[in-house]
């Protein structure tokens, strides 16, 4: 979410480190008596410095305190190969912090940018170079991660809005409020899962709203971002394949864009099945792009795998990504999705110890062509032979399956064969800890 939620645009920060957690603040007088006539102060209040034990190679960072804020800048110098150095003197032109640990953060991470770039790739140096080259670059990091626990955590939507469509329990909204956003306004038809989602994310200036069909745009909150989860069920393999002919469910997507193009949101990051980008040849996904691109957006669309991003579950969905027009910077390319990485979550790593519910005893007929390899699913076999999602068992050494509203699959743990729990479902899709669940574990099959 990180990466996708990038596009949303910000006010220019300044200073040479944009991505700082702390940002600098510019533009306040400081006492000039502590600066010389060219500006430089040479005296810093503080030196934190590492030589190495032999040798005259040392890394330092300056920093001090002129009026309301603090400032800190760096130096080096590696004293073999082709001795690359550099001195960065506090200064009238050094950005200032609010805090001390803010400005110490900031020059060590210029610091160690600096250090890596004069020194070249530490592989191509001699023997001796790249001790010297390690010993220093770990002296900056080990700062750097002492440091960045000090700092206020400001995710990449501080201060922006958004509304919450087909809210479902609260999946997007708890992905945006982590990173710094603000919910002002949901959709849910659901009453239990409307329910569960005020119960975790309500609060007293956001609305909420039954029926997207009846939301009049212009009684909706000012907001930057849309999201949405659409209906599924008309494009799924399992479900009826109407598509947009469906007006309970398919043609809702088109409730999404009545609403931004009416509002004009900045943003909007929607979701679907695997399925919506093949209904129909591929016309159904080529028309969301094409209603989208005709009221000013850039649209990106891609299948990403949960498991992929740090949750247990094999559940392909399609996300869709639209960015206001005028919200990109000249020859700027449409939005990039994330890479995802190997699975390495598995099942067994979000559950519960001691579960006595969901548990079921009838045999299982163990399936013959069992894998060792912990990616994708191990089904280990059936219960009663029946070959049905739920009655098909899974290692829990390995991912499960998606998670439906009837089931949440079945697994192997110790010797016995057991659901998840409401909390063990929560983590699968990776809500925190303090979630409330609220929906029924299915401890039988159908």
């Amino acid at each position: 979410m990180n990466t996708i939620i990038s596009a949303v645009p910000t006010r220019a920060t300044t200073g040479a480190n944009n991505n700082s957690i702390c940002q600098p603040q510019r533009g306040k007088r400081r006492a000039a008596s502590q600066f010389n006539d060219d500006g430089v102060m040479l005296n810093p209040d503080e030196s934190l410095t590492y030589h190495l034990p032999k040798g005259k190679s040392f890394v330092e960072i300056n920093c001090a305190r002129t009026g309301n804020e603090w400032i800190a800048e760096y130096c080096f110098r590696m004293h073999c190969g082709e001795f690359p150095c550099a001195a960065l003197p506090l200064s009238t032109s050094s950005n200032g912090f609010p805090t001390r640990s803010g400005a110490i953060y900031s020059a060590a991470q210029r610091l160690l940018l600096d250090l890596e770039s004069k020194c070249g790739e530490a592989a191509s140096l001699l023997k001796t170079q790249q001790d010297e080259f390690n010993q220093l670059a770990f002296w900056v990091k080990t700062l750097i991660g002492a440091y960045r626990v000090m700092q206020p955590v400001k995710g990449p939507l501080e201060g922006k809005k958004f509304i919450d469509l087909f809210a479902g329990i609260g999946g997007f909204h708890e992905a945006l409020k982590q990173q710094g956003a603000t919910c002002v306004a949901a959709v849910e038809l659901d009453k239990a899962a409307r329910t569960t989602y005020l119960e975790n994310h309500g609060h007293g200036d956001m609305r909420m709203y039954e029926d997207i069909r009846d939301v009049n745009p212009d009684d909706l909150p000012e907001f930057d971002i849309i999201t949405g989860g659409f209906p599924c069920q008309s494009f799924s393999s399992a479900g009826d394949r109407l598509g947009y002919k469906d007006p309970k469910k398919g043609a809702l997507f088109f409730e999404i864009k009545r609403l931004a193009q009416a509002r004009k949101p900045s943003l909007m990051i929607l979701e679907n099945v695997e399925g919506f980008a093949t209904h129909e040849g591929g016309k159904t996904a080529e028309t969301a792009m094409g209603e989208l691109a005709k009221i000013g957006y850039s649209v990106s669309m891609k299948i990403l795998c949960a498991s992929e991003f740090g949750v247990p579950q094999q559940r392909k969905r399609i996300f869709i990504v639209a960015v206001r027009l005028d919200c990109f910077h000249a020859q700027e390319r449409p939005f990039a999705f994330p890479a995802g990485t190997t699975p390495e979550t598995v099942v067994a790593d979000i559950l519960e110890q001691n579960v006595t519910t969901g548990i079921w005893d009838r045999p299982m007929h163990p399936d013959s062509n069992i894998r060792t390899d912990k990616t994708g699913l191990i089904p280990l076999g059936r219960i009663d032979g029946k070959n049905y999602q739920n009655y098909r068992v899974y290692s829990a050494e390995a991912q499960g399956p998606t998670l439906c509203t009837s089931h949440s699959g079945r697994y192997l743990v110790g010797d016995k064969i057991r659901t998840l729990t409401p909390r063990e479902c929560a983590r699968m899709q990776g809500f925190p800890s303090g979630i409330r669940p609220g929906f029924h574990d299915c401890t039988a099959p159908d």
